[in-house]
Order: C-alpha cells, then structure tokens, then sequence
C-alpha cells in the first residue's frame, strides 16, 4: 500500500466516527494504522460505573472530579498491545530495560465526553487519572462532539523505588475534526502507524516503540519544518513586495521590518481562527476570485492584501463592531469627519460585490483593539501623514504585495544567494498553503502537557529566524548583529522558576517567619506542574498572593517575549493553586480600583474587573492583572517589542469565551500595552542632575504632573475607542511637554528634558534612546525581578551597539555588550532583588569583564551558577551558563549552587536533570556541588568554582612556582581579518568565487599562479595553521603564504601592481583598518623569526611547540619569547597535565576548551629545576617531537615527561611515596642532527624498551605516582 492510499484509509476511518460504536470505529482506526491484536477485551457496560467496578482497587488514587467522570457517557477497553502481537510483525521484537525504563505492554481505551470542547488540561487531567490504575502506559482515544482527540502520556520508572513509575508529559492529537479532518492531523496519524515508525526508528521492544511515538510527537521537530517554510516564503516575499518609504529610506530593511510585522499579524489571526473569531472564507482562494475584481489576474494583481487582508486589519479587528463601514472618497472638505481616519474601510473598487455585502463578510468578526492592528500611518507634527503600512487611497503610498505570495502553488525558486549555498533546490509556495498545512492552537505547551500543533512560542523562533535577514552595519545577520538568541522553553521556564522562587521565598521569610528549608519545600510543591495540594497556612498563601501582585518584573532586552511569557505563565499556574476560584485576587483588584480619586473612572475599573472574571475562563482575570500591574519589557527593536505584545494577546484570546448575544460576542478587547512594553535602549539612562535620582526632585508642581501621566497611561491600558485613544495620546504629549519645561527650570540639561519630551510611547516605529523606569513605567524604587537573555556583542565585532553605552561606569574593551545589561540590572533592582541571566561563560575569566565581574562580586549574592560548557543551548556556536543573583552587598561568604553539564549532546530529559535535580552528584552528563564563596578571594581576579581538594591542590602548585612568564615576553599572531573566503562573502561576491579561495592567505598553488615582482616577493611571507603547528611538533613545511600588507602599499600601491590586482577583486569585504590594501593588523616582524613557543589559544588540550624557524601565524596562536629560559624545557612544562590543570581551574575555559589567552599564561606559577635535570626533561622533549613528527606514538615519554613535572612541584609527596623518577634516568642518549630518522626511532625504541620493563624503577616510580592523591586529582581519578 502507498503512503497516499494509507492515508486516504486514514481519513475514511476517521469520518466512520461520526455514526456507528464508537469501540468498532477505533479498532478500525488503529487497525489501519497497523497496530492489530487479538487481545480484546470489551467491558461488559461500557460506562463509568462498569470501568470503576472492574478496574478500582480499595485504595485507588483515582480522581473522579479531576476524571470529570459526569462527563463519561461512554468508555471501553479497546484492547492490550503486548510483545506477542508486535513479533507477529517484527520477529526480533523483545522486552527489556532500556534507560531504567520498562514498558511491556499498551492498553488502549475510548472514551466518549457530553461536551463538544474541552480544554488540554481537561483532557490530560482525565488521561493521567486513568493511568493511575494500570502498571503500564494507557492511551485513551476521545470523542467529543464531532472532535476525537488522541492523548499518549510518557511514563518513566520511579527513581528510587523500581516497583514505581511516574507519570511524566501528556501529548495530544487534539480537536480532529470527524467530518473535514485536517490534512496536518492524516500527516501526524499517518506518522504515527506502526510501519512508518518502523521504517524511521526500527525499534526492537517496547520501550524503543514508546520512545519513537515521542520522538515522533516531538513539537520541535515540526516547529523546525514549519521555520523552514516559512523562511523560504519570507525570502521569496522579499523579491517581491514594497511598502512606502516615509519611515525608512533603506529598501531591504524596509521590507523586512514590514513582511516581519506582516507575518506576525497573519499568524495572531490563523490562532485567533481556531476560537472561530475571524471566517475561514477570508482565506479562501475560489471564493476571493468571486469577491475581487482583478484577483491571480496576472502574476502583478495585488488586490488581496490590500481590500481583504488591510480592511481586516485596520478597518474590523481595530474597529467597533457597529461602527465599520467604507471612508468615502473625495477632498478633506468633502471628507472632513473621515478625513485621516484610519480604522474604516478602503478600496471598494477592488470588489465585485457592493459595499454591503463586503461588510457582511467581515460582520461577525469581533473588534480585539491590543495596538497590533492600530496603522501605522500616522500624522506627524506638521500635519502631514507619515506612511508606514500604507492604507491609503493614494497608489504612490500603498503597499504591493501580490497575490500570489498568498496562494501562489509550489514552485522552485532560487535561494542560494541568501542561504549562502550553492546549486540547492529551493520551493517555495503561497504563504497560505503553508499555513494550512499546520495546526495551530492558542494554548502554550507546559513541561507536562503538549499538543501536536503551532502554539503560540513559535513566533518567537519566527522572529529569531527571520531577523536573520538583513544588517546594514556588519553585512552579516541581524540576529547576530543584535545578539538575539532565541532561549529554549525549557531554561526559560527553570529560569522562571528560580528566580521567582527566590523573590518568594524572601517574602516567606520576612513575613511570615517560616524556616528557610519548610520555605523552599513548599514552594517546590507550589511551582510543580502537578494537582498536588500546596503546603502552605492561609496566612502564608495570602502573603505569596500579596507579593506575586506586588512583583514588578523585567526584561531588560525581552525580544519576542519567552521571558515575560513564562513568568506570566508560572505566575498564573501559582495563583491556580493558592487561589482556585480567583477570590482573594479578585479582591485585590477591586481594592486597588477603590484607591482611584475620579468617581466615574473608580466605578468603570470596578464594573471592568468584575466582567473579567465573571465572563471568562478562571485564568483571564489572573493574567489581565499580572499583564497590568506586574510583568515589563523593554528591547531595542520596535518589531520585537510587537511580537511580545501579540504572545500577550494570544494568551488573553485563549481564556475567552464567544458569546454571540452579548456586545462584541462577549469578547473584551485587548488591553494596550504600550505602556508595558517599550522600544528603548536599556543601557543608556536619562543624564538627570547630580543632585537627586528621580524625575520630580521634590517639585510639587512637577510630581503631580507625573502623577496625572502616569495614571494616563495606566487608564490608557484598557482605552477602546479610537477616539478615546487619540485623546489619551494627546493628553500624554501635552503632560511631557509641561513637565520637560519644568525640569529645565529645575536645572535639567535642556536636551535629557528634550529626550523626556520626545518619548512617546505609542509611535510603533520608533525606539527611544534612552531608557528610564521611572519616565517610562512609573517605576521609581527599582524592580523585584530582572530575567532574560541580554544580547551577546563584541565591541570588535559590532562597535555601533555601544554607541552611547561608553559612559557606563562597567564599561571597558574587549568586552562583551551584555555585561553592560547585567550592570545596568544591578543598578535597577530593589535591595535583595533578584538577577537571573543566560549569558556567555566566558564572564568569570574574560579580562573584558573585570568591572562588571567586581561589580557582581562586591554588590550581588550568586546563588546558582550553572554552565551548560559545550553543550549548545544556541544553534551558534557559543558556550553559555545561567545564573541567579540577589542584589545584597552582604554577606561576605556565601554558598553557591555550582553545576557544570559535561554532556554535549543532552537530551531534554538529562538538560531537566542537570538544572532541577537538588542532589549533589558527580557523574558522566553533569556535575554538581556547593562551593563556598568568599568575596575577598576574588575581587580583581577572575572567578572560579573549584572544589576544596582541587583547591589545596592548585595552592601546593602556585607555592612551588619560582618564575613566571613576563608580559613583554607574550605576543598576538596577526589580526587577518579576511584570511580565506567563506560562505557569508560569497553573498557579497560576483558569482565565480568559491569558499576558501585566499584572499590575504594564498595556497602554494594560488601563490605560484600569480608572478610578482620583487617588491612583491619581498612582503610574502610563509604562513602557518593549526594543520602545521600542533603540540610538541611544528612542521617547517608550510601550506600557506600571507601578503603581510600594511598602509606603506596603499600609499605605494603602483609598486604592487599584482597584490593591487589581487585584492581588488575582494573590496566589497575587505573591512581591515588599513583597507584597500592593508592587513588588519601586523605585528613586528622579528617576533615571527627566531627562537620562540606558539601556543593555541583555543584548544581541547594545550598544546605549545618549540618553533626555531620563521613562522607567520594569526591571532590562533599566541606567541612566547622568553630569552633567559631554555624554550624546549618550557614547552615540556607547558605541555604537561599540571600546568594543564592549573588552566584548567585558575584560566579561561570556553565550553570544554581551553581558552589560552595572554593573561592566563602569564600567570602560570613555573618551576625550574638543576641543570642535569633539565637535560633529562630536553632528551625527553626531542623523543616526543622526533616521534610526533612521524605520526609515531609518543604517549609514554609524554606519560614520563608528566611525571617529572609532578616530581618538580610535589617533591615531598612523590618521595614518600617512593616514585621519584629523576634518581632512575640517567645519561639519555641524544638524537643528533646528523642522525638519520630511522637511526633516531631506533634510539628512542631502546630507551622505551629499557624503561617500560615492568622491574625497572621508573616503570615501579610511574605505577606508585598513581597512588599520589594530588596526581589523582589532576588526573581526574578521584
């Protein structure tokens, strides 16, 4: 059977559902889905009565309220999935453990629901009672309504009692329609059939069954799919539309902000379709050909977007329900009253039907409000209308976007260029067909329910990816260009965690006086995604309920919104369980709303509260009001910021209820958050007078202005009207107006009360150049919370992102952007707030970061440092750790959660371990331990987490030291810059060029086809990599040749036709300092020639060698020239596991790798030793480098170069021990130059054999150093 007939097999069976038993039509489902077995076992009364007297025991666990049992109209067993039935189709079919998990078998149920909807966590709650009662895995298949849902919950084996197991995620196949199942939904299915799983994963038991069912209803992967598609849309789209230019000048970006903004807005109303809000006519092609006049005309017709998709928009979702109608053509004077008017409709001569009958289509759509559809047309200070969307009769002003790019069929299209690729097929297809290839639901996953379709986070990924796509500055990616990294679901939600554990533990403990550890036990219950009654008293629940309305809480750089978004959603998820039925917050509402002075708007807020609650689900009034009192954010892009607020939209959308006999269907119109969510730069402040650090200095003229505005904006998050917005607006402009003359006269500078004038928060275009709690969210003590995920910037990368920044008192070069956001968090906190950051690792030894590390030491408690090393949280290439800070300049000790995951290639499930498991343990995937703190030892030094016995290790080492290597004796290779072509130039370049094509670095060959004259020779210098340089061993034969340029050839550039010619070619990319046709930077010659040590900065295991030839190399290696110390004994030193080992704990580590820079090597305490067993340590060195140098094994003269090196710094424990080396080699023979390699092997092989014999005292010395507990330690063998 094809795949296409199974899944038409697939469909047909799922229409059966809608007559007939509902037993038979599920056998007969699963049966063409492949899973056949004789192991039937139908209840004798399929109802609930029969299920509990047949399946309880006398002590079941079974929930029947939680169950909805009331709700059961009918229930089978269907049948028993076992071992036996699988190997009549797989013979090797087996049964074991497998990752402490054991399944041996399935049970399926049906179950038949009264009601037509039903809610994830309505149907997960009856999925998880039910498994309560059986030892293995139950699948039920609902049917509600003309809907069947498919639930699969994944169980594991209970970690301390074997006999157990836990009931862990529910996945659903939610809402398939009976009649018109969804194409998306056949795909899953048919995915899901035992031969396509087979095919895919090839499982031999059940456990490997059980996990290919998830692997296949990972959301991830669809999620990936989905990206894809719609990345290639998004560039196609790209060639093809324009929007007017008013706003901004540069097309490309242009374009991207408004396809962006476009996108967005489509995908809210493909969720808000699945509430029903918005008519699946609107979408559909035949009936678009019927409705508009030139539709799919010709490849140019471009009426869709502007008649159906912009009246949608502007003129119905932004519009009262009975005030739609059509702006009527003519001048201002005959149009006076709509003249402007940005929220009717437009276009009517696009239609082929009346004006009547066009508003009909868009008649039962309710009006939303939210600032989403607001357009972005706006009248400017002259009067004179500024166009950004381009709602406008004017043809010259409109926006172009065909039809096609809607419902265009799928097509190849070439998108190489943009993918940096080359002769890859690409499709592409209208955005449309791609959309309804997918389900989409308005529910966000949690860590214990998921459904198998888009949910709302997915906007979030489609801003990282699509932001991708331009950078004026850098020429590379604007997600780099502004360090956005999107941050995974499951560290936002333990970030969350943390930190809002941490700011609630504090208010336990200072207002209730409950002990810190019953404290930290109670709220791990409260944060857990389970039933699980809470543990608190009702005093402390009103405490908590107290501090979650008082919290005010910040993303500094919030992007699209994870962040903010998952604090919302714990939040809610807090107060279900501290206060089921909503009284106690309801109450606090109304009792802020009673505070109001204005009797009319006091009575409306009250009157509002009360319809939040009372018509709609229990979680709308929670989140309003978090949304409302508690939860900010700020970024610098105005688009993100836009897609923060519509994820807030979606989750308003979800908790209402359509009601068509109340006003707008019973749906209350989104709050605008403007004043919640703003484009501003977070790092530069307001410069106020050194006299005071607030806005109103104690004015009272000025302090009651501020005042009024900032009970303006709060009044203005729940304004409707269109009128009643403008007004508000208005208002707002006086009020900043005034009070930016008032702080002149209070000795204001005029341009910091300019820029408090300027602010305006409702320009969706614009972002603000400063950034102030208090101006901006009336916000004047500080926040309880700062979480995000700031961006990572170099300075040397992207200096344009510091503009302004450089006055910070954390600022300093070489360092990374985000170090200034962790700065500034600190600065804007309460006392005892708390400061919860993913960020690079790097931080803790980067010479860059030296005052914000001081700052973090001296005024912040680190209470957890978790570093994720190589794993890759990002798809870049980056090493990134996770902490949670409490802004507290006491104590001086303290203890931190240390933990370092060791597995790079951790599944969800080891990532969940690492971070939530409490226990300390050492183990293959992580480690984890506490470390104790102490300020003092690391103020001006780096920070490191090293445990106490590696600690008195590291300390025996650094009193041993005698020498360390000078500053002036350490040396950058050279700053390339563009050393080889690379996929991202060839964006750049004419077709023709290839990656790895030299442009400052020529291959042999590159060089030997050019002809130079002799000024040219005289500058070509011979050129090495990390393929030449390795540990020990450099290779004098070089591969490469570098044009060591500098600003003498621009200005003789007629001396150097041939490298003229050269580079020319390469201008568009060439970003050196000394461009045209100068390197970056050079460094002095005579450091390449000479005697000397390279050292690879990054680097699994460190790696120097001895170099006596001249040698060009980049800024991978670094460069040691140290004339009073013989080279060849430093390289043994340098390359032996102590020193590895102290770098390792004292220097910079990057993931797993070393990061070897100049300020580490200079501290690494070295040792020198009498002149015969220096000798010793260099016949050593020569064997290891004659060795390497055949690609011949050198691991025992390096195991016995080690081992001298630890006799060097621990003498006194090596002697009792009696494993001392040094006593035991005597004479070495030397390999002298004139020897032949075959005579030298010959030497090292008889000194090898001699001392590797077993009754030999250096082979008994090296068998007792594995007994030496510091040489254990170092060796990682305790």
């Amino acid at each position: 059977m094809t795949d296409l007939e199974t899944k038409h097999k697939i469909e047909a069976a799922l229409k059966t559902f809608s007559l007939g038993n509902l037993s038979e039509n599920a056998l007969a489902l699963f049966s063409v889905l492949g899973y056949n077995t004789d192991r039937q076992a139908p209840l004798d009364k399929p109802n609930y009565a029969n299920f509990k007297e047949t399946f309880f025991i006398s002590q079941s666990k079974f929930n029947e309220e939680k169950a909805r049992v009331k709700d059961w109209q009918y229930v089978d067993l269907l049948f028993q999935l076992s071992k036996e039935e699988i190997r009549k189709q797989i013979s090797l079919f087996d049964t074991k453990k497998v990752d402490q998990t054991i399944i041996e078998t399935y049970l399926f149920f049906a179950i038949s629901l009264s009601q037509d909807q039903y809610s994830r966590t309505e149907l997960s709650n009856i999925t998880r009672e039910v498994n309560r009662l059986f030892p293995m895995p139950v699948m039920i298949l609902f049917k509600h309504g003309q809907y069947l849902t498919l639930a699969v919950i994944n169980r594991r084996q209970h970690k301390r009692d074997e006999n157990k197991d836990v009931l862990e995620k529910i996945t659903l196949i939610k809402d398939i329609r009976i009649e018109n199942p969804h194409r998306a939904h056949i795909e899953i299915l048919f995915d899901l059939s035992f031969d396509e799983l087979q095919s895919n994963y090839g499982f031999t038991n059940f456990v490997e069954l059980h996990n290919a069912w998830q692997k296949t209803l990972d959301t991830k992967e669809l999620n990936k799919r989905f990206y894809s598609e719609l990345s290639n849309w998004y560039f196609w789209a790209m060639d093809h539309v324009s929007f007017p230019d008013d706003v901004e000048k540069d097309k490309a970006i242009r374009n991207a902000t408004s396809l962006i903004r476009l996108i967005t807005r489509i995908i809210f109303i493909w969720f808000i379709k699945e509430k029903s809000f918005v008519p699946d006519t609107l979408f559909d092609r035949r009936e678009m050909g019927r409705i508009l006049k030139a539709f799919e005309k010709n490849p140019k017709s471009d009426s869709y977007y502007r008649a159906i998709l912009q009246n949608l928009f502007f003129g119905t979702l932004n519009q009262q329900m009975n005030e739609r109608g059509f702006a009527r053509d003519g001048s201002f004077l005959e149009n006076k009253n709509n003249y402007g008017v940005k929220n009717l409709f437009r276009y009517a001569g696009d239609f082929a039907i009346a004006e009547k009958e066009v508003l009909v289509l868009f008649k039962d759509i309710p009006f939303l409000n939210g600032g989403l559809f607001d357009c972005l047309d706006k009248e400017n200070d002259e009067d004179k209308v500024v166009y950004g969307d381009g709602f406008s009769r004017n043809p010259k002003k409109q926006a172009v976007v065909p039809d096609f790019l809607f419902f265009g069929d799928e097509e190849d299209y070439d998108l190489n260029t943009v993918y940096g690729t080359r002769n890859k097929r690409y499709k592409v297809k209208g955005l449309f067909n791609i959309l309804s290839a997918y389900k989409f639901t308005v529910a966000e996953n949690t860590p214990v329910e998921e459904e198998i379709a888009l949910d709302p986070e997915l906007l979030g990924r489609v801003f990282e990816n699509l932001l991708a796509s331009y950078n004026p500055e850098t020429q590379t990616t604007a997600r780099k260009q502004t360090g956005s990294f999107y941050t995974p679901r499951e560290i936002v939600n333990y970030m969350v965690d943390e930190s809002l554990k941490a700011y609630l533990k504090q208010k336990l403990e200072d207002e209730t006086g409950i002990k810190p550890e019953d404290a930290e036990a109670g709220l791990e219950i409260l944060f857990t995604y389970t039933e699980k009654e809470h543990a608190f008293t009702a005093k402390e629940s009103k405490v908590l309920i107290a501090a979650i309305d008082n919290c005010k809480i910040l993303d500094p750089a919030c992007g699209s919104g994870a962040f903010p978004m998952g604090v919302l959603h714990k939040l809610v998820h807090i107060l279900h369980k501290l206060d089921p039925q909503n009284e106690k917050w309801k109450e606090r509402q109304i009792s802020r709303a009673r505070q109001l002075d204005d009797p009319a708007i006091r009575e409306k807020t009250i009157e509002d509260i009360e319809s939040a609650f009372a018509n709609n689900e229990l979680d709308y009034g929670r989140k309003l009001y978090l949304i409302e009192n508690c939860i900010y954010g700020v970024d610098i892009q105005p688009i993100a910021v836009q897609i923060a607020k519509l994820r807030f939209f979606i989750s308003l959308v979800v908790d209402q209820k359509k009601n068509s006999s109340r006003k707008n269907l019973g749906i209350l119109s989104l709050p605008n958050l403007e004043t919640k969510f703003v484009a501003a730069n977070t790092l530069i402040g307001l410069d106020k007078p050194q006299t005071g650090g607030q806005i109103s200095f104690k004015n009272p003229e000025i302090e009651k202005l501020e005042d009024e505005l900032k009970a303006l904006r709060h009044h203005y998050f729940t304004a409707r009207r269109r009128r009643e917005k403008l007004a508000c607006q208005q208002k707002d402009r006086d009020l900043r107006k005034r009070i930016a003359t008032l702080l002149v006269n209070d000795g204001w500078k005029k341009d910091s009360a300019s820029q408090v004038a300027a602010f305006d928060p409702y320009d969706q275009n614009a972002s603000s150049p400063f950034f102030d709690p208090e101006w901006m969210f009336g916000i004047i003590d500080g926040f309880d919370l700062v979480v995000g995920n700031p961006p990572y910037i170099k300075e040397d990368v992207f200096r344009n992102a510091f503009d302004g920044a450089r006055n910070s008192h954390c600022y300093q070069g070489k360092m990374d952007l985000w170090y200034l956001f962790g700065a500034k968090s600190i600065d804007i906190l309460k006392v005892n707030g708390i400061l919860c950051f993913i960020a690079t690792n790097n931080w803790i030894s980067n010479d860059g970061a030296s005052k914000f590390r001081n700052k973090m030491i001296q005024e912040a408690i680190i209470k957890c440092y978790m570093d994720f090393g190589d794993y890759k949280v990002f798809s870049a290439s980056i090493q990134t750790m996770v902490f949670v800070a409490i802004k507290n300049e006491n104590p001086k000790t303290y203890i931190v959660k240390y933990g370092k995951l060791l597995d790079v290639n951790a599944e969800t499930e080891t990532l969940n371990s690492f971070l939530r498991n409490e226990s300390n343990q050492t183990s293959k995937t992580y480690i984890k331990y506490p470390f104790n703190f102490k300020r003092a030892n690391f103020k001006d030094n780096y920070i490191n987490f090293i445990p106490s016995n590696l600690a008195d290790v590291i300390q025996k080492i650094q009193m041993r030291g005698n020498s360390n290597i000078k500053d002036e004796e350490v040396f950058s290779g050279i700053d390339v810059m563009q050393d080889f072509v690379s996929r991202m130039h060839l964006q750049k370049l004419r077709p023709g060029y290839q990656v790895g094509q030299g442009i400052f670095v020529l291959s042999n060959e590159e060089k030997e086809s050019i002809t130079w004259n002799d000024q040219e020779k005289d500058i070509i210098r011979p050129y090495y990599t990390t393929r030449e340089i390795n540990r020990y061993y450099a290779d004098v034969k070089n591969r490469y040749w570098i044009l060591y340029t500098s600003v003498h050839v621009n200005n003789h550039v007629k001396s150097y036709p041939n490298i003229k010619k050269h580079l020319d070619q390469y201008q568009d990319i060439i970003t050196s300092v000394n461009r045209p046709y100068g390197l970056h930077r050079t460094r002095e010659e005579c450091i390449f020639s000479g005697d000397k040590i390279l050292s690879i900065r990054k680097c699994a295991v460190p790696a120097f060698s001895f170099v006596d030839f001249p040698c060009y190399v980049s800024r991978t290696f670094l460069i040691i020239k140290c004339p009073k110390i013989n080279m060849k004994y430093l390289v043994s030193l340098l390359n032996s596991k102590i020193v590895a080992f102290w770098l390792w704990h004292k220097g910079k580590i990057q993931g797993n790798n070393y990061q070897i820079d100049k300020e580490p090597l200079l501290q690494i305490p070295l040792i020198s030793t009498n002149q015969e067993d220096e000798n010793k340590i260099l016949s050593i060195n020569n064997y290891i480098v004659s060795l390497r140098s055949k690609m011949a094994d050198s691991s025992y003269f390096e195991r016995l170069n080690n081992a001298i090196i630890y006799e060097l710094y621990f003498p006194d424990e090596i002697k009792a021990a009696n494993a001392e080396v040094l006593k035991h080699l005597h004479a070495l023979p030397e390999l002298k130059e004139d020897l032949s390699d075959e005579k030298k092997l010959k030497i090292i092989e008889k000194v090898y054999k001699e001392l590797s014999d077993p009754q030999h005292p250096v082979s008994i010395a090296l068998f007792k150093m594995d007994t030496i507990e510091e040489i254990r330690i170092i060796e990682g063998k305790q």
